[in-house]
């Protein structure tokens, strides 16, 4: 499902909770492991009507390489990732879509922690800045 910077930036701003043993939770505490990996659902706090993944990954590899990933769940499209510990090549175009202050970074490949975002017509999350 192809939606719009515009969507994106609704859905990423929707207040939302976290579901859990079908309560609806605006914190929780997480008890650490290693390597932690976890799923969680969350609802949009107003009416319900988009539902997200927050996934929390940790690589095996390496104990400081940390995800958050963040997708509308219905459609799979991933909205936002943090990561930290890790690094990405962004794409070496832009179409008219790319907001300007992405421009500096066409090409760059970016290590350390950055922040990958939704961008119109390219693959989930390829776009990343600093």
């Amino acid at each position: 499902m192809n939606i719009t910077n515009e969507q994106s930036d609704y859905l990423l701003g929707l207040p939302k909770k976290i579901v859990r043993n079908n309560k609806l939770l605006s914190q929780m505490t997480i008890t650490q492991k290693f390597p932690f990996e976890e799923r969680f659902e969350l609802l949009s706090e107003k009416d319900g009507e988009f539902s997200f993944l927050w996934e929390i990954t940790q690589s095996t590899k390496n104990t400081l390489r940390i995800s958050l990933h963040f997708q509308e769940n219905d459609s799979k499209t991933g909205l936002l990732r943090i990561d930290y510990n890790s690094g990405h090549t962004n794409p070496q175009t832009i179409n008219e879509n790319v907001p300007e202050k992405f421009h500096p970074y066409i090409g760059m490949q970016l290590t350390g922690n950055h922040i990958h975002y939704y961008i119109q017509g390219f693959p989930s999350l390829a776009w990343q800045f600093l």
